[in-house]
């Protein structure tokens, strides 16, 4: 977060949200107590943004730094109620006593098909794809999606073990095929870029995948541009999804010097790695690196 000085006449809340209801009870109630501006944050540095702001003009002897964003609710009803803090999981705040407070972290959703879809039909895909700035390399029209959620690694450099944990937990294949099918249909997209932590992890998974597209005949191609491990990926696998319109990916090995990735927990054999590469060459899919310099 960048360093910002405030007056004491501002009050700094910052959250994550994704229910509009709640935000805009939220906000009334920042409005009505006269409190101040409103300033969102998505981070799991806690200690850090409660710091950056510590001078700022107390919400009813509390300052409530972040929130995760199914907690909106939730910490609406304590406020209102006057009810005390130190209970809602998942919350960090500044205490009336200017001690800074960490409640204990809140189960993570494991239900992740239940999560609902992103609302596009609220966004300009047009314009979106109008301005030729996708993530990876497209092939037409293109179109953002998730699949699975969390990492099972613990690289030193990467916020995914304090964010999401090390679970990785994938969603069902048929459901995300559904996904792609209706964006197809209703948008006209042709092209699909996972931006997943980690996509593949299991071979049973991405098989499934992979063989569920070429079952329903989709003239479609998919990418995976914020990379992907290599492990579950032979030349059996590179053939799939090659076949179900895989065209290119990336893999992360963030440093060919042994030294550098034991120090930073990156559990890679990299001979392994150029192994899986050459599979996908080979299959017709491209392939990128990733390193830290």
């Amino acid at each position: 977060m960048a360093r910002r000085k405030l007056s004491n006449t501002h009050t700094t809340i910052c959250i994550t949200w994704e229910d509009k209801e709640n935000f805009r009870r939220f906000a009334k109630f920042i409005k009505k107590t006269k409190t101040g501006d409103l300033y969102e944050s998505d981070t799991i540095l806690f200690h850090r943004v409660l710091e950056e702001f510590k001078n700022t003009k107390p919400v009813r002897g509390k300052i409530l730094e972040y929130l995760s964003k199914h907690r909106l609710s939730e910490l609406l009803d304590h406020i209102e109620k006057g009810l005390p803090l130190d209970k809602i999981a998942g919350l960090a705040y500044r205490s009336s006593h200017e001690s800074i407070r960490i409640n204990t972290r809140r189960r993570r959703v494991r239900e992740i098909d239940s999560i609902a879809k992103p609302a596009w039909d609220l966004f300009d895909i047009q314009k979106y794809n109008e301005v030729k700035q996708p993530h990876g390399s497209a092939q037409g029209k293109f179109m953002p999606m998730l699949a699975t959620r969390g990492c099972p690694f613990s690289c030193t450099f990467c916020s995914s073990p304090n964010m999401w944990t090390t679970e990785w937990i994938p969603r069902d294949y048929k459901l995300v095929v559904d996904e792609m099918q209706e964006y197809e249909q209703k948008y006209g997209v042709v092209d699909f870029q996972f931006e997943d932590l980690t996509a593949i992890v299991r071979k049973d998974w991405v098989m499934n995948f992979c063989n569920e597209i070429l079952s329903r005949q989709m003239k479609i191609t998919f990418q995976l541009p914020s990379g992907t491990r290599s492990e579950g990926i032979d030349y059996e696998v590179a053939k799939k999804l090659k076949a179900a319109g895989c065209h290119e990916f990336a893999f992360a090995p963030e440093s060919g010097d042994p030294r550098v990735l034991k120090a930073i927990k990156k559990k890679v054999n990299l001979s392994k790695m150029f192994d899986s590469a050459r599979n996908c060459l080979k299959a017709g899919i491209n392939v990128g690196c990733f390193y830290i310099i």
